[in-house]
Parts: C-alpha cells; sequence; structure tokens
C-alpha cells in the first residue's frame, strides 16, 4: 500500500500516503480546499494512461502468452 502510494505521488496521479487520521484529513483538506490538485490528478492520469504507463498487466500476458494485447 505504502509503495503504491509512492509511485502515484511520483507519476502525480494520487495523494501521497497517510498514516495517521490527521494526515488523512489533512490531505483531505487539501482535495477540498484547493482548486488545481484534482485538475491536477486528472490530467497526469490521462497523461499517463497515453504514454502507457498503467499498460503492465498487458504487457505481462503478451509475454506469457506471445500474443499482441489488442483493444
Amino acid at each position: 500500500e505504502m509503495w503504491g502510494a509512492i509511485r502515484g505521488a511520483e507519476i502525480g496521479d494520487s495523494t501521497v500516503e497517510t498514516r495517521t487520521i490527521p494526515e488523512t484529513l489533512q490531505a483531505i483538506d487539501l482535495l477540498t480546499d484547493e482548486d488545481d490538485l484534482l485538475t491536477m490528478y486528472c490530467e497526469h492520469i490521462v497523461k499517463n494512461k497515453s504514454i502507457g504507463i498503467y499498460d503492465g498487466a498487458y504487457k505481462c500476458v503478451e509475454l506469457a502468452t506471445g500474443r499482441k494485447f489488442e483493444r
């Protein structure tokens, strides 16, 4: 869980890891009070999808089966 949050923060599509209730509440406050964070996350998700960041499982299946994945 922690490494997923760290990676998400690195590629800009999720919040940082929170371990305590106060940290979680602070993260929620940032998301609801700042008008650019949610937009930034959404923009990064679209960008990351377009460059194939989320295609790891498809690549694994291609390697395992020897067949190219087609949508």
